[in-house]
Formats: structure tokens, C-alpha cells, sequence
């Protein structure tokens, strides 16, 4: 089926610690729109204003399964052969350290992949799927997944170390 896609960005708008963009991307098949993404980038070649935001309220869930899943030191460099994405920040100590990381830091976006393979049935055919990154994840350690149902129905989930670094829903679309 042919696919039509579409990119734009919106901002800068003054954050915290910078400026933040958001990266649209709209896919459609038969003139309908079937995916749409946004990421929020920042910049810290902007000025920020230093003013702490409250997190947008979480939806309400308890926890009904969770999982450790370690995160082994080798997980950047094996997600960056499948994907193509090498960013240095997930392939070895060295190069995450030139970008102000301790060690390296497990890709966001493998995250969220894991945290839905993990869902599983929980994720129905066509849904919605609302993904905050919150803090990195570094490498090697472990992490906790926990998910339980929405009250509006769908799952909430959540992935943490210390604090949460990962929390979204996915609900039917």
C-alpha cells in the first residue's frame, strides 16, 4: 500500500533549561491519517528561563504485573546494528561520557518497543499510545516494568530505576 508522509516542526518555545521544539510526523495510506508522532526536542542553544513546569497529571492505574529486565552494556551497540541509529550517547562509555553521561544510556525508543512487546495482548490493533521519557536509563543495570489497567480503559505502564524514566498508556484508537 502507498504511503504518504509528512514532517513539520512547531516552536521554539522557552523552557527550563533551553527551548523546546516539537517534531511532527503524520503517515497516511488512502488519504487517511494513520500515524501520527510527536517528539519534543531541546535545545540548550536557546536560553531557558528556569522556571520548573509541572508534569502533565498522569492517568490513574495500578499496577497489576511487573518484570526486571536487565540492560546489558552491549544493548546500544546490538539496538544501533538493527536500526542504523548510532548515536554515540548508547555505544560505549567513552563516547557517552563526551556528551556529559557517566555510561551509556539505553535508547528511548527501544524502551518503549520493549515496554509494548511486554503488553503484548494488552495492545490492541489499532491504538494510541502516549510514551513521557522522563530520565536516562544507563547501561549496564536493570530496570522495572509494571503495567494495570487504565480506568478508562486500556493499560498504563510505567519503566523505572530509581524514579520513573519511561510512563505512557496505550489505548484502543
Amino acid at each position: 500500500e502507498a504511503l504518504g508522509g509528512r514532517a513539520w516542526v512547531e516552536g521554539p518555545r522557552v523552557a527550563r533549561k533551553g527551548g523546546e521544539f516539537d517534531l511532527h510526523t503524520s503517515i497516511s495510506a488512502a488519504g487517511q491519517e494513520v500515524w501520527h508522532g510527536v517528539t519534543t526536542i531541546l535545545s540548550r542553544e536557546l536560553p531557558g528561563d528556569g522556571v520548573k513546569r509541572p508534569h502533565p497529571q498522569e492517568p490513574a492505574w495500578a499496577p497489576s504485573r511487573s518484570v526486571v529486565w536487565p540492560l546489558p552494556a552491549d544493548l546500544g551497540r546490538r539496538y544501533s546494528a538493527v536500526t542504523g541509529d548510532y548515536n554515540p550517547i548508547h555505544l560505549w562509555p567513552l563516547t557517552a561520557r563526551m556528551f556529559g553521561f557517566k555510561r551509556p544510556i539505553a535508547h528511548g525508543w527501544w524502551v518503549l518497543a520493549r515496554a509494548l512487546a511486554e503488553l503484548d495482548t494488552d495492545v490492541p490493533p489499532s491504538c494510541e499510545i502516549h510514551a513521557r521519557f522522563s530520565s536516562p536509563m544507563p547501561m549496564p543495570g536493570k530496570i522495572r516494568f509494571a503495567a494495570g489497567p487504565l480506568a478508562a480503559g486500556g493499560s498504563g505502564f510505567a519503566v523505572s530505576r530509581k524514579d520513573v524514566c519511561l510512563s505512557g498508556e496505550v489505548r484502543p484508537g
